[in-house]
């Protein structure tokens, strides 16, 4: 499997995990059980996402050895006494950052804050939705890597959400806020292209899809954790939409009524989906999204939801 797609991890990684996870008050027991972080397990990594933001990076070393990154921004946290630091000609003093995983812990919700500043509107959104909603079961998917004409740059397409539902739909979905200038041009929306790119790639690699999902599910039942004790539908029998459907949201009554249906029609034109169709997902409250939503007109989804 193309290494784009792997979603699992080296047993000796999953084993350091569950022996930090039985140590009460452990780094990762910390997280595993934080029910606002969402993890992204990738080739040998994990991804831990909190207000649509990378909070850590974790995997293994060469040695056995667990290895964490995190943004330097996220470990320079303000003095609630005294936020100043002295500046001379030539010196600066240090400003407080945290220290090692234990005081990462001890200042969790202070860096869960941090990171939420540098994170925008549509990541935060993206991150709550797949908070709330439990069929998505992934986040920021890596469909392939993609090389640019003749040169050797590659280029990652991303699509925010991946869901499955419990009867084995699996559906991907793009998330845009009102406000996006992507879903809205005289001609044809930029997202267009976007959502149809993804669907090309997801017809030409749809067999790997499905078994980096069944990785996905093996590593789940090997770890141990709140976030991992959610039960994932059986890989076994997964059926891939051939649509990736697009969710636009955050707008009020006034941008519903003038100009959604425009941005509704030229959306629905270029993708060559019919009027009001269920591929185009618009509610202006986020919170509102529900997993009915998104399997809306899925062969064999339930109605309720």
């Amino acid at each position: 499997m193309w290494k784009a797609y792997r979603k699992k991890l080296k047993p000796e990684l999953i084993n350091c995990l569950n022996d930090l996870y039985a140590e009460k008050g452990s780094w990762w027991q910390t997280i595993v059980d934080d029910n606002q972080v969402f993890i992204l397990v990738r080739d040998n990594e994990l991804h831990v996402l909190v207000h649509g933001g990378l909070l850590l990076m974790i995997t293994i070393d060469s040695n056995g050895r667990i290895v964490c990154k995190t943004h330097e921004e996220y470990l320079n946290l303000r003095s609630e006494a005294d936020p100043y630091v002295t500046i001379s000609e030539k010196h600066t003093a240090s400003p407080k950052l945290v220290e090692g995983l234990t005081e990462f812990v001890r200042n969790y919700s202070k860096i869960k804050h941090r990171v939420k500043n540098f994170v925008g509107s549509e990541r935060q959104y993206c991150h709550a939705l797949s908070l709330n909603i439990k069929e998505i079961v992934d986040r920021e998917t890596g469909l392939v890597l993609e090389k640019g004409g003749e040169n050797i740059r590659n280029k990652a397409q991303k699509v925010d959400l991946q869901a499955v539902s419990d009867d084995g739909n699996m559906v991907f979905l793009e998330v845009k806020l009102f406000s996006n200038p992507e879903v809205r041009s005289l001609k044809t929306p930029p997202v267009v292209n976007q959502l149809q790119k993804y669907e090309s790639i997801i017809k030409s690699h749809e067999q790997r899809i499905i078994d980096a999902y069944a990785e996905q599910c093996e590593t789940y039942s090997r770890l141990n954790g709140a976030f991992f004790n959610n039960m994932l539908p059986d890989p076994s029998n997964i059926h891939i939409h051939p649509t990736v459907r697009l969710i636009i949201t955050d707008f009020d009554d006034v941008q519903l009524k003038y100009s959604l249906p425009g941005i509704r029609e030229s959306i629905e034109k270029g993708m060559g989906w019919g009027k009001n169709a269920d591929n185009l997902i618009t509610i202006g409250n986020p919170d509102n999204i529900k997993t009915r939503h998104i399997f809306k007109g899925i062969s064999e989804y339930p109605s309720k939801g």
